[in-house]
């Protein structure tokens, strides 16, 4: 009887921690909804320390094809594009979700779940009005000659 009762607790703090997400309420409620790729701009640093851009991909060009990111108010995500399989919806929790009031924007750092492994994904939701999302990631990650990526999404 004690073992059923240890088995009991034990699962119920595995279950209490494993699913643990963040819903997209309040003003995270702005993410909710399919985020489609428009272009990536691509940056290397020169010997004073400044970007400058160094390539611009867009929808058709290198990748020729698409990328999206759906976020779910219950607070999971789902990734497809040219780098990434399509994946089921994800579970996410906030790091940081911050609201910029001189520019009206918010950044964002996230951590999804996906099963053993987690991945970050940070970004700029720019004001509201505008629906645009930047995102650091997601198609390109900073690799390569690259020092900084810009990956433009619109609702």
């Amino acid at each position: 009887m004690k073992n059923h009762g240890r088995f009991l607790a034990l699962f119920f703090l595995v279950s209490l921690f494993s699913c643990k997400r963040d819903p997209l309420t309040g003003d995270k409620s702005i993410l909710t909804g399919t985020w489609n790729w428009h272009r990536s701009d691509l940056y290397e640093t020169n010997s004073q320390g400044n970007y400058f851009i160094y390539d611009t991909d867009s929808l058709g060009g290198a990748l020729g094809t698409t990328s999206q990111i759906t976020f779910l108010e219950r607070g999971e995500v789902s990734v497809s594009g040219p780098r990434q399989t399509t994946r089921s919806s994800r579970r996410i929790t906030f790091n940081s979700f911050e609201h910029n009031s001189t520019d009206n924007s918010y950044t964002f750092d996230i951590k999804i779940y996906n099963g053993h492994d987690v991945h970050h994904l940070s970004g700029t939701l720019l004001d509201r009005s505008t629906d645009t999302l930047l995102v650091n990631e997601i198609p390109y990650p900073v690799s390569g000659n690259y020092t900084k990526t810009v990956n433009i999404y619109t609702k």
